[in-house]
């Protein structure tokens, strides 16, 4: 089985801070160090904990990523 570096992180490795926290985390902190929004970001970075915190971890097809991402714009 093939793993890119976010799964070896996730899956395997089950590093406290993987590729999400370095990158999307990142990118996260400096929206709000200048009073930014990034909804998009934000939407995929809690889609992306939520299905990391699963006994089973699968990952996610992009319909069902964009699905769960306009589900998080309808609660605001």
């Amino acid at each position: 089985m093939n793993l890119n570096s976010m799964a070896q992180d996730v899956i395997t490795i089950k590093r406290e801070k993987d590729e999400l926290e370095y990158l999307n985390g990142y990118l996260l902190e400096l929206a709000d160090t200048h009073s930014l929004k990034v909804p998009y970001n934000r939407a995929l970075y809690k889609a992306c904990k939520e299905r990391f915190k699963q006994e089973k971890l699968h990952p996610m097809t992009e319909r069902e990523l964009w699905t769960k991402i306009q589900k998080e714009f309808k609660q605001d």
